[in-house]
């Protein structure tokens, strides 16, 4: 009578070939997710600096530096007005025509806020992520600088 099943050998290669292939899509799957993540931060860091240019073209005023959190609306600068962005605080209704920002961002896919910037020197004003590495790397600090600095994202509006 002949043994059914696999043979040791059979096994052995099987699991060989399965630990191969996970070791070669482990990686690739990785690098997707952190893609992922950027291309998400990229997106919010645009839209929230559209929206801080839309506040300024109907309030006439630049936000502080900040940090920015739509979803608890709240931020370091704008505490009297909650967040300006969401709605209007103690803006005149008359001019603000808000909110700026269709839905509620919260912090970056690395669980910081965004930052809202303006260099002092030549007033480039921007919004940024700070990335992977959760530090702001001076992005917008620099004098005349619109490199980006190791992993920050940033969106300039000025």
């Amino acid at each position: 009578m002949a043994a059914r099943g696999f043979s040791l050998l059979e096994l052995v290669t099987t699991i060989a070939i399965i630990a191969i292939l996970a070791g070669i899509v482990t990686p690739l799957v990785g690098n997707m997710i952190e893609e992922a993540r950027v291309n998400r931060a990229t997106s919010e860091v645009k839209v929230l600096a559209e929206a801080i240019v839309n506040l300024y073209k109907d309030t006439a005023q630049w936000p502080l530096d900040t940090l920015i959190n739509t979803t608890t609306g709240t931020t370091n600068s704008w505490n009297s007005d909650r967040n300006r962005l969401l709605s209007r605080g103690t803006i005149a209704a008359k001019i603000w025509k808000g909110p700026y920002v269709s839905k509620q961002i919260g912090l970056d896919p690395w669980n910081t806020s965004y930052i809202y910037r303006t260099n002092n020197v030549t007033y480039v004003k921007g919004v940024l992520s700070c990335g992977p590495n959760k530090t702001e790397n001076g992005s917008l600090l620099v004098s005349n600088n619109r490199a980006v600095q190791q992993d920050d994202i940033v969106y300039y509006i000025q």
